[in-house]
């Protein structure tokens, strides 16, 4: 199965987690300010040490492959042991049943033992997958240095689509990535062709980071289609 094909079966077997996000309030209050805080169903920032980092191989074994088209999981879960071998696992038994793999590079030096060592396991992923998510910086790092990050995107495409920005006030950065990838995927899944899928995903982060908290925060389907009428997306020179 082709990634394209295994995106619009749209059926994904995930891996990840999925956590709480703590944030001051009123938005804008600085934390170590801050009298009241909230809580929305997040991720990773408020989860060091988190169960998935436990995660073993031969439970990844336990997963039928066949019933699903495509593997999503992002650079968090191959910070540390043993969930770095079980994620690897993962993609080897993806790779065996035919369904393209899917990662978002998504690095926090605060997860990693050494940079070195993110590195080495970062690039190795990226390899082994069929459609890789990241940004400049997280591309330069698999690369050596973040001024070499386009360069590395370049090389890593098959085709170079360039789109213009949806901009935002932001309150938070949090959600960002996964808002994109959400955005991205669904607009593949439902028909869109890759760069207006690219443009709906990068329309769902303005929305996320514009908004407190981050599950709550993401759009629907017509909040999306409301946005980008009404939010015309400006060229980046």
């Amino acid at each position: 199965m082709n990634l394209i094909d295994g995106i619009k079966g749209n059926n994904f077997v995930v891996f990840g987690r999925a956590g709480m996000d703590m944030f001051a309030d009123p938005i804008g209050t600085k934390s170590e300010l801050a009298d009241t805080f909230k809580s929305d169903l997040g991720g990773s920032s408020a989860n060091n040490g988190a169960a998935d980092f436990e995660v073993k191989p031969s439970e990844m074994d336990q997963v039928d492959y066949s019933r699903f088209s495509a593997l999503i999981t992002a650079g968090t879960v191959f910070a540390g042991q043993p969930s770095r071998d079980a994620t690897f696992r993962a993609f080897e038994n993806a790779r065996s049943q035919g369904i393209p793999v899917i990662f978002d590079i998504d690095y926090r030096p605060y997860s990693w033992p050494s940079a070195e060592i993110a590195s080495e396991v970062l690039s190795r992923a990226g390899e082994e997958s069929d459609m890789i998510v990241g940004n400049d910086e997280e591309f330069g790092f698999m690369a050596g240095g973040i001024d070499k990050g386009l360069n590395k995107a370049r090389e890593l495409a098959s085709k170079e689509i360039r789109t213009g920005i949806f901009p935002t006030q932001a309150v938070k950065p949090n959600g960002a990535g996964d808002s994109f990838m959400a955005g991205l995927l669904s607009s593949l899944a439902s028909g869109y062709d890759l760069e207006n899928s690219v443009i709906r995903g990068s329309a769902c982060a303005s929305i996320v980071v514009s908004l407190p908290g981050c599950a709550p925060a993401m759009p629907d389907e017509d909040q999306l289609n409301n946005y980008i009428i009404n939010n015309p997306i400006q060229d980046v020179h």
